[in-house]
């Protein structure tokens, strides 16, 4: 059985083909699945990093592994809120490893913007999972509103005759409204699923889910000054000042998103790709 090991900084294309090819359609036996998953091989991570995709909420890519082993050694997987299939006979995590869906250095979105999703990991093992399953698959927060300019001055007012008032300066602008927040994303899936196998009872899972916070509104920006009133009198008085504009509104925070859950069951080797077909994630 052939092994790969891939350490170092990753992207989807540095794992080789043969372990990304799709499963054959329809799958309606046990030896037919054995068989690709040994045609995957064993796969091991070993201090290696895995970037999937990129962090935006209008789009969603796909990784799908299909080996007969998978293994996380000093490891990460970083899901950027993509969805990751895996199909093996068995997945094994050391402590040290972790899959997360948006790092903390990512979890505000920018400006304005929506939060992403923490994405989906389905994971179905014809075995067991071995060592402890750390995952992280909280959502991004959505990026504040952006504050309103403020108002323009008032234009001053015109100069007045001999015996006359100044005219009015000119009222103010007011301040412009605040953006909206953006939404925050909902937390993300996890799927185990025991392929034709009893869920373990001794499955150890370290499992977060959290929702994105909503941005907060921006700002209503002030209101100008008003414009100075004219001379009047041939200089010798001042006419009324134009009054103060006033703010402008704040923007309306962005909703949160909803915490996410998980699922762990047995499967039939003929209920496998029904169960697919119903999830918007899968694209097998």
């Amino acid at each position: 059985m052939e092994k790969t090991r891939l350490t170092g900084s990753l992207k989807p294309s540095d794992i080789p083909t043969h372990i990304k090819k799709s499963l054959a359609i329809p799958l309606d036996t046990m030896q037919e699945l054995t068989e690709r998953l040994n045609q995957g091989g064993e796969l091991v991570f070993n201090d290696a990093e895995l970037i999937v995709g990129v962090i935006d909420p209008k789009v969603n890519s796909q990784l799908f592994i299909a080996a007969d082993t998978v293994e996380l050694k000093n490891s990460k997987i970083v899901t950027n809120g993509n969805t990751i299939i895996i199909f093996c006979r068995e997945l094994i995590q050391d402590e040290l490893s972790t899959i997360e869906a948006i790092p903390t250095e990512s979890r505000k979105a920018s400006i304005e913007s929506q939060g992403d999703s923490g994405g989906a990991v389905h994971i179905f093992t014809t075995s067991k999972i071995h060592g402890k399953l750390n995952l992280d698959l909280s959502a991004q927060s959505g990026g504040d509103g952006e504050n309103g300019r403020n108002g323009a001055n008032g234009l001053p007012g015109s100069p007045g005759a001999n015996k006359a008032s100044g005219a009015n300066g000119g009222n103010a602008g007011n301040g412009k409204p605040g953006t909206n927040g953006g939404e925050g994303g909902d937390g993300g899936v996890l799927e185990i699923h025991y392929i034709e196998t009893a869920v373990q009872q001794d499955l150890d899972i370290s499992f977060i889910s959290k929702a994105g916070t909503g941005g907060k509104a921006g700002q209503g920006g002030t209101g100008g000054v008003g414009g100075r009133g004219g001379k009047g009198d041939a200089g010798r008085s001042d006419g009324m000042a134009g009054s103060d504009g006033s703010d402008g509104p704040n923007g309306t925070d962005g909703k949160k998103g909803v915490d996410g859950d998980t699922v762990i069951n047995e499967v039939k080797i003929g209920d496998i790709f029904s169960l697919i077909n119903k999830s918007p994630f899968f694209r097998i």
